[in-house]
């Protein structure tokens, strides 16, 4: 118990493993995907050159034949009346496909009102009219096989009952009118179903009739043109199925492959005239049933063979049935595959209960190349002439690749990524794959085309390239396994990028041509350039588009490409600011958007580009400028510049100018333009002056004579030049005034009065003055008369930098009277 716990658990990680596993490529990617009806079951598939498919379906006791173009689009669907039973769907030349089965002929009816029922063969062609339609056999019989020669005659096998009760095969030729030919009937055996026409002057049929019942006889039968036997086999194995026949065309020799009951799994070689050269068993009779089902014959002679009993069981064979390698395996035989050119072989078998199955290669000398434990289940093996091997997993919906050196290419699931169980897995003529799903679902894939999309930056200056990389997953091959060539038109279309503004438009033709030995080479790529302009715009992000059309033996899987052009850097930078005055005057700030080569850009994304910021650690304080203003500049469509206002605000301080730093930090571009600054923000410093201030000088009152101490006469006060309101000097630094008194005053300086202050007369720059007072002292005197003081301010020297301080000639001078 433990053992197998353990085994599960590898199991399991196994599968995870595979899961995870990074794909090189979507080889072969997914047609079509559809169900054909909901009711509808599909019985048989059969794949049609051009690429087309047709379908029998049933629904219910009614059979149906639906004709698919390339992309699985229903061309027609024709109820197939009278059918009971339908043994084979097969294409035949001029477009057409051949039914055979039993019917019941239409409006018929035995004298006993019972439907007769006969074989019956019908020719359709790609309009759903039916070209041919013949009953052959007597009553009771059966067609199980049936091919379209040139002239339009029908060869038909199959059975029918025997007077006795018992059955006979029979094989008929009929001509296009139903006119039967001959028919050649075998009373020893069962059936027929197994035949090959032949000849290059002279047509003749080999078939196989099978008998294996009691009293029945399997015999290989030589035709010729008339219907009559050239020579009539005896197959010496008892009850002998046969389940392959391949005839030479050349010498006229034929193989087949069955299984008896007795002798187990037989292959037989007759030659032309009729005698067995070899019958050698492959499956013992003691692996219990034997299915010898696998049958192939490369153009050198080789022969491939392959079953399963209780294990499995192959081998390549010589001409003469001598073997060149043989093997077996505790699983069974799955898949075996030819290369019918170069003899190269390939068998896949699988153990069910150990989950595990083999991947053996073979070259035509018989030497193995290397042998390949595999974790699926593949029952279909296509071997291309450039020795890639293409497994098919019905089992799993599974499609893997191996090179010729036995490396693995790819490995994917067909649909939606994961194991999915189909009925059936189909390789067409073309390459093309098929698998035919519950129901009424039938998945096709095949080699097709994928466009790229680019991303890429808008130039500053001249043109970029956006380079589309066109990518084919393979190459379709005819019958005889030629590459076909494929070519594809392309073409650039407007989204929201223009010719006009963003790029060069570009059109053509591609082709993909293979070179040698190419058939099976996946991935072949070109590239289309489509130059990408320069401009002087702020657009956004802008796309284009570039076009896949009218391709030629290929499909469209990806048939537009998008071109994202993201837009080149766009720099917020300064223009220039205007300096504020305090109350009267903003400060401006101007941004403008330019190329980082100093270009000027213009806003064209259709909506607004938003530049936000904050104030930075400049001088000023909340007393210079209205800080609840967050700072914004928005540049509108089709604008190159913007600006942002500080509003000044007037305060009682007399300043030196100072600075109001905003530093722009953030963008907001709805169009997803690329707008940055130099550095991680814009920091633009503006200045706020004062708005300019007077000087008034004032008299403090009169004095008397007898005033001998120090007093202040007058005071020189800062204003505000626009409303007079007293300023304080907060510069730092101090106002420097020039006073003297005027000539025409009755009072002299030194004889009535004294000044002591008057050298040094300033208003002080601490931030704690507004004024100055000039001081004096009064002189004692005997005069008795009154006499007048006059003083005027000649000038005054601000601080460094500072706003202009004036003096009015009507606050310029002041005066006071001494009294006694």
């Amino acid at each position: 118990m433990k053992k197998r716990r353990t085994h599960s658990v590898w199991m399991l990680l196994l599968l995870v493993a595979t899961l995870c596993l990074p794909a090189k490529a979507q080889y072969m990617p997914v047609v079509f995907d559809k169900q054909y009806g909901d009711a509808n079951q599909i019985q048989q598939v059969c794949p049609l050159p051009g690429d087309e498919t047709v379908i029998l379906g049933k629904e219910g006791k009614v059979f149906s034949l639906t004709w698919l173009d390339r992309l699985g689009e229903v061309v027609f669907s024709l109820p197939l009346a009278g059918f009971t039973n339908i043994s084979e769907v097969t294409e035949v030349d001029n477009g057409c496909v051949l039914i055979v089965g039993q019917s019941s002929p239409q409006n018929v009816r035995s004298k006993k009102d019972q439907a007769l029922l006969s074989g019956r063969a019908i020719v359709v062609n790609r309009k759903g009219l039916l070209v041919q339609n013949i009953y052959a056999g007597e009553q009771g019989s059966e067609l199980l096989k049936g091919t379209l020669l040139r002239d339009g005659s029908l060869v038909l096998s199959g059975t029918e009952p025997k007077t006795t009760g018992e059955r006979q095969g029979i094989l008929v030729k009929t001509d296009k009118t139903g006119k039967v030919l001959y028919n050649y009937k075998n009373a020893g055996s069962g059936y027929c179903n197994q035949f090959v026409v032949m000849g290059n002057a002279t047509e003749y049929i080999c078939a196989a009739f099978t008998g294996d019942r009691e009293k029945e006889q399997t015999i290989i039968v030589r035709l010729d043109d008339k219907g009559k036997p050239y020579y009539t086999t005896t197959i010496p194995a008892k009850k002998y199925v046969v389940t392959g026949l391949h005839a030479n065309i050349n010498e006229g020799s034929v193989i087949i492959t069955g299984n008896s009951p007795v002798e187990g799994g037989v292959i037989y070689k007759i030659r032309p005239e009729g005698d067995i050269v070899f019958g050698k068993t492959l499956i013992p009779a003691s692996q219990g049933v034997a299915l010898l089902n696998h049958l192939r014959v490369a153009r050198n002679g080789n022969i491939l063979v392959g079953g399963s009993g209780d294990r499995g069981y192959y081998a390549l064979l010589r001409n003469d049935g001598t073997a060149l390698y043989s093997g077996s395996s505790t699983g069974q035989v799955k898949g075996l595959g030819m290369n019918l050119s170069t003899g190269e072989s390939v068998v896949t078998t699988y153990d069910m209960n150990a989950r595990r199955g083999t991947f053996v290669r073979i070259q035509s000398s018989g030497k193995a190349e290397f042998e390949r434990t595999i974790d699926g289940n593949f029952n279909m093996v296509r071997v291309d002439n450039n020795g890639e091997v293409l497994l098919l997993s019905s089992d799993e919906g599974r499609v893997c690749m191996y090179s010729g050196t036995g490396q693995r290419e790819f490995d994917r699931y067909v649909t939606d990524n994961q194991p999915t169980t189909f009925r059936q897995a189909f390789t067409t003529v073309s390459g093309e794959l098929m698998f035919l799903g519950k129901g009424s679902r039938l998945v096709k894939l095949g080699h097709g085309l994928y466009v790229s999309d680019v991303k890429i930056t808008k130039p500053v200056v001249g043109t970029a390239t956006a380079v589309f990389t066109i990518t084919l997953t393979g190459y379709a091959t005819t019958r005889e396994g030629a590459p076909v060539p494929v070519t594809v038109g392309y073409a650039t279309r407007e989204v929201s990028a223009t010719m006009a503004n963003n790029y060069i438009p570009v059109e053509g033709k591609l082709s993909f041509t293979p070179s040698r030995g190419s058939s099976g080479k996946y991935l072949v790529k070109q590239d289309i350039e489509v130059p990408i302009k320069a401009n002087d715009l702020v657009e956004g992000v802008k796309n284009f588009e570039l076009v896949l059309s009218d391709v030629q033996q290929s499909y469209l899987v990806k048939p537009v490409g998008e071109a994202v052009i993201d837009d080149q850097q766009a720099v917020v930078k300064l223009v220039r600011t205007e300096r504020g005055e305090e109350g009267s005057k903003d400060i401006v700030y101007e941004l403008g958007l330019f190329k980082p080569d100093g270009t000027s850009l213009v806003n064209a994304t259709g909506a607004n580009i938003i530049v936000d910021g904050m104030y930075g650690e400049g001088t000023t304080d909340a007393l210079d400028f209205d800080m609840g203003l967050t700072p914004r500049v928005v540049f509108a469509n089709g604008a190159r510049k913007s600006t942002f206002n500080v509003k000044t605000l007037e305060d009682t301080r007399y300043e030196l100018p100072k600075t109001v730093i905003v530093n722009f930090n953030k963008t907001h571009c709805l169009s997803g333009s690329n707008v940055t600054f130099d550095g991680e923000m814009l920091s633009c410093s503006g200045v706020v002056v004062d708005q300019p201030a007077r000087l008034a000088i004032a008299s403090l009152g009169d004095h008397r004579v007898n005033n001998n101490v120090v007093s202040g006469f007058f005071t020189v006060s800062l204003l505000r030049a626009s409303d007079g309101a007293l300023l304080t000097n907060t510069t730092g630094s101090d106002i420097v005034l020039d006073c003297a008194t005027l000539p025409d005053a009755t009072a002299k300086e030194g004889k009535d009065f004294v000044f002591t202050n008057l050298h040094d007369l300033r208003i002080s720059g601490d931030g704690n003055h507004s004024s100055t007072n000039v001081n004096g002292v009064i002189l004692y005197s005997t005069d008795t008369a009154e006499k007048q003081v006059k003083l005027k301010v000649k000038s005054v020297k601000q601080p460094a930098g500072a706003q202009p301080v004036s003096v009015l000639d009507t606050e310029s001078t002041a005066d006071f009277t001494i009294r006694k």
